[in-house]
């Protein structure tokens, strides 16, 4: 199964992650991450790298941000490119 990494700005992650557990039910292979304006390149970078760890990549990962060139968008370019 596709793995996929939810990420955005605020409560963007969790809330299209509560969405779509109401239409489609519990997920194994998808992880919401926030990005409050409380935290840090660093942090995020930490949270995505233990996603990373915790998913099954045999089929897959995507990552989807909400802004193109915000930071989760950047953290999760750069992860991609490193792998």
């Amino acid at each position: 199964m596709l793995s996929i990494i939810l990420s955005g700005h605020g409560g963007f992650a969790t809330g299209l992650e509560k969405a779509m557990k109401q239409i489609l039910g519990e997920q194994e292979q998808v992880i919401a991450i926030d990005f409050p304006e409380t935290s840090s390149t660093a942090l995020l970078t930490t949270q995505f790298e233990e996603a990373i760890d915790a998913l099954d990549e045999s089929e897959g990962l995507v990552f989807l941000t909400d802004l193109l060139g915000g930071t989760p968008f950047r953290v999760a370019s750069t992860l991609a490119l490193q792998k």
